[in-house]
């Protein structure tokens, strides 16, 4: 009994000592794996480093499955059981003598070979914040997945670089679209180094394809955003004024009205949001 017993404690002292052993191995690799640097010329690579998966497909998407709650719910599984990702476009700013890279991703849902395109079927987006290392290597310092959804009919919308101060660039998204014969123009900023949003706008509405030719009740308006870098801030982000052109529905009568007014705007750091300045 006695030897039975030595026996036991000695595989159960060895299996601890594994286990420990490879568990040790493994978080350091995966901590070798954050801290190394990219190299964004591999567009495969940084699709399977940063999506936890080597399946690739014959288009460039990588297929990777949710692995924690969070992704589950904020993901849209195709019909074959895999998120579709792939790379949308990598854009490049210095921002207060800093090099940096936002690459932005696009998730698409599929039913079986096909993208689903209903009006409201956009592209998920993600998006991940590189600093220059030098020598073509980049050291991540953001990634956060599915944190807006842009585009309509299974497609993108547009994506860009917007100036908001003089050290000072945001994420700048615009998309269209159309449901019950208004037709919409829509663009979003994002802070790059949380991607939450700061302001959005509607930059053009219509309702003339629902009146087919009986422009009575028709309206039409466009806004156009205006900064002003000539003013200081105490936040450093640059006031800005939306200026809105055309007539829009008087949702308190069967008739349209002038639309014309200027709107200013300023950064307010305890919401950091831009805000209506109060006249």
């Amino acid at each position: 009994m006695t030897d039975f017993s030595f026996f036991f404690e000695s595989l159960f002292r060895r299996s601890i000592l594994f286990l420990f052993i490879f568990f040790g191995h493994f978080f350091a690799i995966s901590q070798t794996l954050i801290s190394d640097p990219f190299d964004l010329e591999d567009r495969e690579l940084l699709l399977i480093r940063l999506f936890d998966s080597d399946s690739i497909s014959f288009n460039g998407e990588v297929l990777w499955k949710p692995l924690t709650f969070t992704d589950a719910i904020s993901s849209n599984v195709s019909s074959d059981g895999f998120v579709h990702t792939a790379l949308d476009t990598i854009l490049y700013v210095e921002q207060n003598g800093i090099n940096m890279a936002i690459a932005l991703f696009e998730t698409l849902p599929y039913e079986g070979a096909y993208v689903v395109d209903c009006n409201s079927c956009g592209a998920q987006i993600s998006a991940a914040l590189f600093d220059d290392a030098g020598e073509g290597r980049w050291e991540i310092v953001k990634f956060k997945k599915h944190f807006t959804i842009q585009g309509a009919f299974g497609m993108n919308g547009e994506s860009g670089l917007q100036q908001f101060g003089r050290n000072v660039w945001c994420l700048r998204l615009q998309m269209s679209w159309m449901d019950e014969g208004i037709y919409g123009e829509y663009v979003s900023f994002y802070d790059l180094f949380d991607f939450e949003k700061i302001f959005n706008y509607t930059a053009h509405e219509d309702n003339q394809a629902g009146f087919e030719g009986n422009f009575d009740h028709g309206y039409s308006f466009d806004k156009s955003i205006h900064f002003i870098p000539n003013v200081e801030t105490v936040s450093g982000w640059w006031d800005f004024d939306i200026v809105t052109q055309g007539t829009q529905p008087d949702n308190n009568a069967d008739r349209v009205l002038p639309a014309n007014e200027v709107t200013r705007y300023y950064f307010d750091w305890e919401t950091s949001n831009y805000l209506k300045w109060c006249q």
